[in-house]
């Protein structure tokens, strides 16, 4: 009957990986609150992740999530804020597939107001597994808080 057979693809697509789920969910997506993330460094503000030089030396403030995620082109969006003028370095985010980094640039002050930092990748063809991690260092200048990081796929 009809609700045998959606209980069966329920549990079928709680199995998968986020890779592999039917073609209906094209939007492939992973939204993380900062605070889901690891950190090595700061506090948990809310749903935030939070770095004070008045606290905290330097380090990685979020990295994650750790997905494994088909060749093809993403983009990532990280939402985050600081007390810092915008023309001063407090960090900087990295993007790295198994470990290798393919992209990184500096995080710059945003005078208090929250910013996306909105960036494309590409993951090349591949016979390994493509496991994603994107991080974001603070280095101990000022304040840095990571609200969110959402990474989707591009078609």
């Amino acid at each position: 009957n009809k609700e045998r057979h959606i209980e069966r693809l329920k549990e079928h697509n709680k199995n998968l990986k986020a890779n592999e789920l039917p073609s209906q969910n094209k939007d492939l997506q992973f939204n993380l609150k900062a605070n889901e993330l690891a950190s090595q460094i700061g506090i948990i503000d809310g749903n935030s992740r939070k770095a004070d030089s008045k606290i905290d030396k330097s380090g990685y403030l979020t990295f994650g999530p750790y997905v494994e995620l088909l060749a093809g082109n993403y983009k990532f969006n990280i939402l985050y804020e600081s007390s810092q003028n915008n023309n001063i370095e407090v960090g900087f985010w990295d993007i790295a597939i198994n470990q290798e980094v393919i992209s990184q640039d500096k995080i710059y002050g945003t005078n208090s107001k929250e910013i996306n930092l909105i960036l494309q990748f590409t993951i090349p063809e591949s016979s390994n597994k493509n496991i994603v991690e994107i991080r974001n260092y603070y280095n101990g200048t000022g304040d840095l808080t990571i609200k969110n990081l959402t990474i989707t796929r591009v078609y």
